[in-house]
C-alpha cells in the first residue's frame, strides 16, 4: 500500500468523540450515590443529602441537565453523520454519574475506534474540571489508542 493509499485509509478509520460533562443523578434514587462521589467517597451527613434531596424536588425530581447533555452528544453525531457517515462514533463520559468517563473510553476502544477526540462541555477551563476530564481520559487510554483534545 502507498503512502497516499495509508494516509486515504488513516483518514477513514473511525473516530471516537468523548464528549465529558459533570453528569448528574438520572433519578431521586441516585442521589446519595452521586453526592458521595462528589465528595470523594464521603457519604454525606443526613441534613446534608436530604437538604440536596429538596433542591431536586423543587426542580421536578430531576436536572434537566442530563437532558439537554444527551440532546447536545446526539445533535454532534447527527452533525458529523451529515459530513462523514458512519465515520465517527460520539459518546458521552461523566465525571460524577454513569457512564463514567473511564467507561465510555472502554466503550470506544472495544468498538474499534482508531483515535479518541475529546470535548469537554465547561464553559471554562479550570485543572478541577476540564484538565481532570481530560487527565482521567487519557489515563483509561489503551497504549496504542491516540488521544486529541478541542
Amino acid at each position: 500500500m502507498s503512502f497516499n493509499n495509508r494516509h486515504i485509509d488513516q483518514q477513514r478509520a473511525p473516530v471516537g468523540v468523548l464528549v465529558m460533562a459533570y453528569g448528574t443523578p438520572a433519578g431521586p434514587e441516585q442521589v446519595e450515590t452521586y453526592y458521595t462521589h462528589i465528595r470523594h467517597g464521603r457519604r454525606p451527613t443526613p441534613e446534608l443529602l436530604a437538604d440536596l434531596q429538596n433542591r431536586y424536588q423543587a426542580i421536578g425530581g430531576v436536572s434537566p441537565l442530563m437532558e439537554h447533555t444527551r440532546a447536545q452528544v446526539n445533535g454532534m453525531q447527527t452533525a458529523l453523520d451529515a459530513i462523514a457517515p458512519g465515520r465517527f462514533r460520539t459518546i458521552l463520559g461523566m465525571k460524577h454519574v454513569h457512564p463514567f468517563i473511564e467507561e465510555s473510553v472502554a466503550e470506544l476502544a472495544r468498538d474499534g475506534v482508531q483515535r479518541i477526540i475529546g470535548l469537554v462541555l465547561a464553559p471554562h477551563y479550570s485543572s478541577m474540571s476540564v484538565g481532570e476530564y481530560m487527565q482521567r481520559a487519557r489515563a483509561a487510554l489503551p497504549a496504542s489508542l491516540p488521544f486529541s483534545a478541542i
